[in-house]
This record gives C-alpha cells, sequence and structure tokens, in this order.
C-alpha cells in the first residue's frame, strides 16, 4: 500500500464515531471464542456485537499500520532534523568564521593603535635645560668633534652643596670621549678657580701642558674656555705655568691671559660621530652679519663630511619677526608638525639659535601642534640655560 492511500486510510479510521462499550470483558471473550470454534454450537446473533466488533477491527488496523506510519515519520522527522542540524552547524561554522576573520582584523587593529600609542608615549630626548632648577647651579662644559672643527658645549646640573672649582677641575672625569666620538678633552689635569669678583678664572696648568701645534688647535681652545665660563660672566682667562713663563698658544705666542671674546652668532646642528653612543645639538658659527632668518635657512642643510645634519626638516617653513628681547617664529601653512623627536628637536635647535642672537624667548605661531615633549607651544618659550645636559655623573 502506497504512503498516502496509508495516510487516508488512518484519517477515515480517525473520523469513525466513538463507541462506548459496556459489556464485560469475560462475556465478550466467551462469545468471540465460541464464534471461532466450529465444534461449538453458534448463538444466536446478537447486533450488539456489531458495534465492539467494528471497534475492534479498527483497533487491529490501526495496530498493524501505526508502526509503518511511525517509521515514515520518523524518518521525515529525522531528515528534516539532519537537515536543519547541517544548516544550523553550518551556520555556526560561517559564523565562527567570521567573527575569527573579524577578531583577527580587530586585533590588528589594536595592535597597530597600540605601536601608536606607544610611539607616542614613549619620552623624548631633550637636547637642552631649562632654567628650573632648584638646590642646584649650572656648570659648562666644552669639547671638541673629532676633527676639531667645532666646539660642543656640555651642561651639568650639579649640587649646590658641592664645590663648584672642584667640579670644574675634575670634569674630565665625566666625560667619555671614545664613546661619545669627539676628540680628547683639553683640560685635562688643569685647576680652575672663578674669580666672579675679578670677572676672571684663574687656570692652573701642569709643567707638561700643551695645547699643541696649529691654529685650530689655538681657536678650539679659545673657544672652549669661551663656552665654559663666558656665561659666569668671566672675560679673561689668567693662566699659571710653572715658572711663570706662560702659555705657549701656538700662533699666539707665550700668554699669560687671554680675554674670553663674545660668543657668535650661530646656527644649532646637530653632530653624531658614526658609531657614536649619543648625539649632541652643537653650533655652527654664522660668519659676517647673518640675520636670525638666513640662520635659520642655514639649519636645513647637512654637512656630512663633519658629521653634522640639519635640524629643520626641508618641508617646513617659516617667517620671522621680533622685538628686542623676544624672536617670533610663524610656520607657514603647510607646514605640519608631527609629534616626534625630529619636531623637538627643530624646536630646541631654534631656540638656542635665537640665545645665539640675544634673544631671551621665542614665541611660535601657527603651529598646528600645542604641545611637545615639554613645551607649550602656544605660550612664549625662554630660551634654554646650555645645549646637551649630561644627566648622569659617574
Amino acid at each position: 500500500m502506497k504512503h498516502n492511500d496509508d495516510q487516508e486510510l488512518i484519517e477515515k479510521l480517525k473520523n469513525m464515531p466513538k463507541i462506548q462499550d459496556t459489556q464485560d470483558k469475560d462475556s465478550l471473550y466467551q462469545h468471540i471464542s465460541s464464534g471461532l470454534n466450529p465444534k461449538q454450537k453458534q448463538p444466536k446473533r446478537n447486533n450488539k456485537l456489531v458495534p465492539v466488533l467494528g471497534t475492534l477491527m479498527a483497533a487491529i488496523l490501526l495496530l498493524i499500520m501505526l508502526p509503518s506510519f511511525l517509521n515514515t515519520n520518523m524518518f521525515e522527522t529525522q531528515n528534516e532534523n539532519s537537515t536543519a542540524d547541517r544548516a544550523f552547524d553550518d551556520a555556526n561554522l560561517n559564523n565562527k568564521a567570521e567573527e575569527s576573520l573579524s577578531g583577527q582584523e580587530e586585533s590588528s587593529d589594536m595592535q597597530d593603535a597600540e605601536s601608536e600609542i606607544m610611539m607616542m608615549s614613549e619620552p623624548l630626548d631633550s637636547y637642552v635645560i631649562d632654567g628650573s632648577v632648584n638646590n642646584e647651579v649650572i656648570a659648562h662644559g666644552a669639547i671638541a668633534d673629532s676633527q676639531q672643527q667645532f666646539v660642543i658645549p656640555l651642561t651639568f646640573v650639579v649640587p649646590e652643596s658641592e664645590d663648584i672649582d672642584t667640579f670644574y677641575s675634575e670634569m674630565e672625569h665625566y666625560l667619555h670621549v671614545q664613546e661619545w666620538g669627539v676628540s680628547d678633552y683639553l683640560f685635562k689635569n688643569v685647576s680652575f678657580k672663578l674669580e666672579k669678583e675679578n670677572n676672571q678664572v684663574v687656570v692652573d696648568l701642569p709643567a707638561d701642558f700643551s695645547v699643541g701645534e696649529g691654529s685650530a688647535t689655538a681657536s678650539i681652545f679659545e673657544k672652549s674656555l669661551t663656552t665654559m665660563f663666558k656665561q659666569e660672566g668671566i672675560d679673561k682667562a689668567v693662566f699659571n705655568t710653572e715658572n711663570d713663563q706662560g702659555l705657549d698658544l701656538g700662533p699666539f705666542g707665550l700668554i699669560d691671559e687671554l680675554p674670553l671674546s663674545k660668543e657668535q652668532n650661530a646656527s644649532y646642528k646637530i653632530y653624531h660621530e658614526e658609531d657614536a653612543v649619543r648625539s649632541f645639538l652643537i653650533p655652527i658659527p654664522n660668519e659676517g652679519e647673518m640675520m636670525i632668518d638666513d640662520a635659520l635657512m642655514a639649519m636645513k642643510t647637512d654637512d656630512k663630511d663633519f658629521n653634522v645634519s640639519q635640524t629643520i626638516p626641508d618641508n617646513i617653513n617659516m617667517t620671522t619677526d621680533s622685538t628686542e628681547q623676544e624672536l617670533t617664529v610663524t610656520f607657514s601653512d603647510e607646514s605640519s608638525l608631527m609629534n616626534n623627536q625630529d619636531t623637538l628637536t627643530m624646536i630646541e635647535a631654534i631656540l638656542m639659535t635665537a640665545k645665539s642672537y640675544g634673544y631671551d624667548s621665542v614665541s611660535f605661531q601657527n603651529s598646528n601642534l600645542e604641545k611637545i615633549g615639554s613645551y607649550l607651544l602656544t605660550e612664549s618659550i625662554p630660551v634654554p640655560v646650555g645645549a646637551n645636559p649630561i644627566n648622569s655623573i659617574e
């Protein structure tokens, strides 16, 4: 029998009238048994048994067909459930794949954002010291580059309790010339005594002291003394030598004192010897009557032969204006400052250049940054007290 015919019959059986049989089950059994046994006398047909027999026949047919019906429906249900389960699993798998891909993309984005935040949060290196020192004094040192072309200024923060003359006399112990890629210190075993009341520094030279030959070395010697003491109000160096014979300063001859000239206007650039552990901000003297605009323009150039690099990037343009005490630097509209080391170095190089030209402060205008390092570019910035801080004295 086909499945559709079975279904139709089942529906018809379900629609048959319900009949209540009140006969005793034992009596009913005896009647049925006697009808099935041919040796027994057939009793008179009782019309009341017709409904009962119909009900029994329907029940028997239902019991015969029910397993097939249940198996067919169960098979269809299992197929439907299996299909639904596969669809659910496929959807689940797709969702997990999308979530995984989305998670990877979010993780990558978070790593990029964290990397940017880390870059932005990393402390920038300052090349200068401002005037905010408490219970301390500033001492200025000087060394020369490896080719003895330029003087490199150094700035030390010294406890106020320490004797400043002793510190100057022992300064050589705080220098690391080989690691820095610079020349030997000129004032080895030299003692200094500042006499500010006389605007002079007394320099005690050992018996074997020698500046060396050549005018370049003699010039570096004089400029180093100027860098170290001119800011202290010292106008001349007085030399104490063995037998008071004076200092042999090469082309300058034998001298017993040396006037300290005014520091030259300069453009500050970066000096870095190859393989050296640190860089320095150094003044490159400007010859003649170079104006501040030209000095800033010169800060865009390199001198690779002497390991000197620019401090103002090529894409940064500016104009200047000034009063007697303050220089105003206005960046062009197309100049975009980045919050990075190069920008901080540029700002500090401009501050030191302005200081060499006699300005007390610098105001930066039209900057897209409000702050770089510790500097608020929205406010007037005082010039530093010195360049190239030596923070750890070993």
